[in-house]
């Protein structure tokens, strides 16, 4: 995870990046690799779970994920 820290999150609100950032403690944060680009969907096949005190997001299957098949959680709420 790259932190930013919240008095500096209003400047990210104002980019592109704004779609990608997960709240982090009130902190923004990017996950690095592809844990940032994960798609929205309403039937998730994974869940994320956050670790705020080592900066960790951990992206798990909670359904079967076919070789192909997009990996896709719910934004409306983190599971951890």
């Amino acid at each position: 995870m790259l932190r930013i820290p919240a008095d500096q999150r209003h400047l990210i609100d104002e980019t592109l990046i704004y779609e990608y950032y997960f709240d982090w403690d009130g902190d923004a944060a990017l996950a690095l690799g592809l844990g940032s680009l994960y798609n929205h969907s309403g039937t998730p096949n994974a869940e994320y779970l956050k670790d705020t005190a080592n900066d960790v997001v951990t992206v798990r299957a909670i359904a079967a994920i076919n070789a192909g098949d997009e990996i896709v959680f719910s934004y409306s709420g983190p599971s951890g």
